[in-house]
């Protein structure tokens, strides 16, 4: 009697084991060479390489096991490989714990995960979430996408899978299409639209040497669209000639080369017209440009060195048109300033760009300051007359009425060059007489090449100066 019962408590002990047995392999498949069971059936010990299968679609191959039955926790070591053949990813790791009842992955050294889309992801841990279909990366982390000729940079990433999109934490750094580098912190990336954003300052650099500084932006990598706020445009960084542009908001082309702008401030570089003295500047409302032309609307320009208040002469106009093709800059209702007050108005005229050599067009106004004579302002207009003459009118007003008209004519022939300056003054008055006069001056110079075969060298240099009154050259320098 007693060994019918104990023989039934015994089978339903087995009975108990097979059924907890077949529970945990409802979970986990065990193909490994060499296993231990220990802690009354609770912990499982696999050694000597093999492979685990879950009832979830993931396939876990490594050198060592540790299954804890209690926790139903995995923990596998040694070239780890993971196959989520669901979620289609493939994952190494020098170290893995798979939390089964969270169905989430940890990796630890040299992780590196593949998805179906050949995406790769470098770093030092991971954290794969199967439920959200999430991968999280730390430490050194890299992505890389061949086909579609990324990679990013960070210390921290989240890739979501169902959403298609890559969101990094601190500082990151994007290559795309190895042309546009991003700099910046936080950036989001929806891999199915192409798109790159940041609500963080970031710096983007391209292969140009072409520098933006943003406070956010988001950018289309199909469309080559840059969108964003307060921005900070430099070219040639880093390099002599280097410009710069401010914009509150702006929409950049990249692949037509096109731009439009609210609140543009440009800065040109210093020597542009020969003098480093100089911060020429333009600013406006808005602007919009191309490959062809750039263009500002309610404009003010100036070349005067900047100082704390406004600058002694400038140039406003309703519209400020940059021609690239035929390297001009015209103006649409313009105003010359002289310290903020309009002396000139100008419905439209042009001059040519600082790339110009030899133009017809107004030149860079220029003020100067006389102790005999007071402030005045000259205002240049450059005639280009054939390939070896052009001629200057240069006329300066003076604060104290008096009107001068400086004229330069050059030639320049194969064998000969000539100048020729001459001038007229109206309305002066010395300082012994109280009468106005009018002043002239002359003065040439001739070099001729004789080109005499019995010498070396035969020239013949003529000079002539002229002037109406002795002390003209120490009144007008």
């Amino acid at each position: 009697m007693k060994n019918k019962i104990c023989f039934k408590i015994f089978s339903i002990f087995i009975v108990l084991i097979l059924l907890a047995l077949r529970a945990n392999a409802e979970q986990f498949n065990f193909k490994v060479k060499e296993i231990e069971i220990l802690d009354n059936g609770n912990l499982f010990k696999g050694s000597n390489r093999g492979i685990i299968e879950t009832d979830k679609g993931i396939t876990i191959e490594a050198d060592n096991f540790v299954y804890n039955k209690i926790s139903n926790i995995l923990n596998a070591s040694g070239q780890v490989k993971i196959n989520d053949q669901v979620n289609k990813y493939k994952i190494f790791s020098d170290k893995i714990s798979y939390r089964k009842n969270e169905e989430i992955i940890f990796t630890t050294g040299n992780s590196r995960a593949l998805d179906n889309n050949k995406k790769i992801i470098y770093a030092e841990d991971f954290t794969y979430n199967k439920f959200l279909d999430t991968l999280n990366a730390k430490k050194n982390v890299e992505v890389e996408d061949g086909i579609n000729n990324y990679k990013i940079f960070s210390e921290e990433i989240t890739y979501n899978k169902k959403e298609d999109k890559i969101f990094s934490t601190g500082k990151t750094e994007a290559i795309i299409d190895s042309k546009y580098n991003f700099e910046g912190e936080n950036i989001l990336f929806f891999l199915k639209s192409k798109k790159l954003s940041s609500k963080n300052k970031t710096k983007i650099k391209d292969t140009n040497s072409q520098i933006y500084l943003l406070d956010e932006f988001l950018y289309s990598i199909d469309e080559g669209i840059l969108k964003g706020k307060n921005i900070i445009y430099i070219t040639n960084y880093g390099l002599p000639k280097s410009d710069k542009a401010f914009f509150s908001q702006a929409i950049i082309d990249f692949k037509k080369n096109s731009f439009a702008a609210k609140d543009p401030k440009i800065e040109i570089h210093n020597d542009v017209f020969a003098n480093k003295e100089n911060n020429p500047r333009i600013y406006g409302v808005s602007s919009t440009g191309d490959e062809t032309k750039t263009v500002i609307n309610k404009a003010i320009f100036t070349s005067c060195k900047k100082n704390d208040g406004c600058p002694p002469w400038s140039i406003k106009a309703e519209k400020i048109e940059h021609d690239k093709k035929k390297r001009q800059i015209n103006y649409k209702n313009a105003f010359l300033n002289i310290y903020d007050i309009p002396v000139l108005y100008f419905p439209k005229f042009f001059h040519p760009d600082p790339t110009v050599e030899r133009q017809s067009g107004l030149l860079k106004p220029t003020l100067n300051n006389s102790n005999l004579l007071g402030s005045s302002l000259t205002l240049p207009y450059f005639k280009v007359i054939s390939e070896n003459k052009d001629f200057t009118f240069a006329p300066t007003w003076f604060d104290n009425k008096i009107l001068m008209a400086q004229n330069e004519y050059r030639q320049v022939n194969k064998n000969s060059e000539l100048i020729a300056d001459f001038g007229f003054v109206n309305g002066y008055k010395s300082t012994l007489s109280n009468k106005k006069n009018n002043l002239t001056h002359l003065f040439a110079n001739l070099d001729l090449n004789l080109d005499i075969d019995e010498f070396e060298t035969s020239k013949l240099i003529m000079s002539i100066e002229q002037v109406s009154n002795d002390t003209y050259l120490k009144v007008f320098d």
